[in-house]
């Protein structure tokens, strides 16, 4: 009903819904209260998608839920990031698997990319571990060796 049946494709009266989108029209984003602010509510044939922004609202910078994806103000992913954060890439130990371009938890496929990293950084922590120690022991050893030699 925001809509108002007008169709940029005919600059007029859209046939498909006589002047009035349906509730079938699903090209309104709850996140800007129905009206995305690039196509000013223009519809384009009542497909669901407006030909101004495809489908992207302005306001929230996301999929409209009509695209089968969610904004970020839907509680979704955004696409921006496409459920990653653009910070790190959804590599981050930092982040913790918190996106902070959608303001949300990344998917649980993320969070496997996180473990592979946590146990590539694990890896190299004992690998640096291991360059720390080696270097102790022999000092101690060193130091056992002049202290037998001593007494």
């Amino acid at each position: 009903s925001a809509c108002r049946g007008l169709c940029s494709a005919c600059r007029g009266l859209c046939s498909a819904c006589r002047g009035l989108c349906s509730a079938s029209c699903r090209g309104l984003c709850s996140a800007c209260r129905g009206l995305c602010s690039a196509c000013r509510g223009l519809c384009s044939a009542c497909r669901g998608l407006c030909s101004a922004c495809r489908g992207l609202c302005s306001a929230c910078r996301g999929l409209c839920s009509a695209c089968r994806g969610l904004c970020s103000a839907c509680r979704g992913l955004c696409s921006a990031c496409r459920g990653l954060c653009s910070a790190c890439r959804g590599l981050c130990s930092a982040c913790r698997g918190l996106c902070l371009a959608c303001r949300g938890l990344c998917p649980a496929w993320v969070y496997v990319q996180h473990v592979g990293v946590y146990v590539q950084h694990l890896a190299v922590y004992v690998q640096l571990v291991e360059v720390y120690v080696q270097p102790l022991n022999s000092v101690q050893n060193t130091v056992q060796q002049t202290c037998t030699v001593g007494m």
